[in-house]
């Protein structure tokens, strides 16, 4: 073996049959199957790498949709708020008994506070009026109220407390009585009484109303003066 110095070049002995023009040629092969060989290294690696870029993109379609459903998760959509319904509730209507006591309680609110707009709706306009006084019966609302709103500028503080209320249904037919105790004061003098009213009532259009009102005046317990002139009608 020969070493060889810096800067000379290694010589084949030409015996071995190699000549300068085939040492060239082989070199020249050789080379070129060199820059094959990287040629080839380069696609593997370009192959390699688009096979690795696209499974990067099938990894990032994949999690992107379960990040979504992630974020959903802890961020959850607010959903435009519904009205509530539950709270609200079909009214039932109440037995004929009780839808008649619940007018007659609000009849006699408004005659106390002298509403006769209000008290017109339970009223019939064909009502007859019978009151504790000898008189002739009032009929007709429009008659009543003349009568119910004279006496009442003549009133002031009415009270009048219900007991001992007793309602019988007949179909669309129906009658309600009850004890009463007036205080107030009339003419500007104190004044009481009591007595009893009796209420006929008809259904019409779904709807109990007065036809007859009939009102007495009972003494007080000691008393034997019967003088109601100054009780207004109820």
């Amino acid at each position: 073996m020969r070493w060889v110095r810096a800067g000379e070049t290694q010589r084949r002995p030409e015996s071995a049959g190699w000549s300068g023009a085939k040492q060239d040629r082989v070199e020249q092969i050789c080379a070129n199957q060199g820059c094959g060989r990287q040629r080839h290294a380069r696609q593997v690696r370009g192959k390699k790498s688009c096979r690795f870029a696209g499974l990067a993109l099938l990894a990032a379609a994949f999690l992107m949709p379960n990040l979504s459903i992630a974020a959903s998760a802890q961020n959850p959509r607010k959903e435009k708020k519904q009205p509530d319904t539950t709270g609200i509730v079909s009214p039932v209507p109440l037995p004929d008994t009780e839808a008649i006591d619940l007018d007659v309680s609000q009849m006699l609110g408004e005659w106390q506070v002298g509403n006769t707009a209000a008290m017109q709706k339970f009223y019939a306009d064909d009502v007859v009026v019978v009151s504790g006084v000898w008189e002739q019966p009032v009929i007709g609302w429009n008659n009543y109220v003349k009568a119910y709103e004279t006496q009442r500028a003549r009133t002031k503080l009415a009270r009048l407390e219900r007991t001992n209320t007793y309602t019988k249904v007949y179909g669309d037919t129906a009658w309600v009585t009850y004890q009463w105790a007036f205080t107030g004061e009339v003419d500007g003098a104190a004044m009481s009484a009591l007595g009893h009213t009796t209420l006929v009532l008809q259904k019409r259009d779904g709807k109990w109303l007065i036809v007859l009102n009939h009102t007495s005046i009972a003494p007080a317990p000691g008393q034997s003066d019967l003088s109601s002139s100054g009780i207004p009608k109820s």
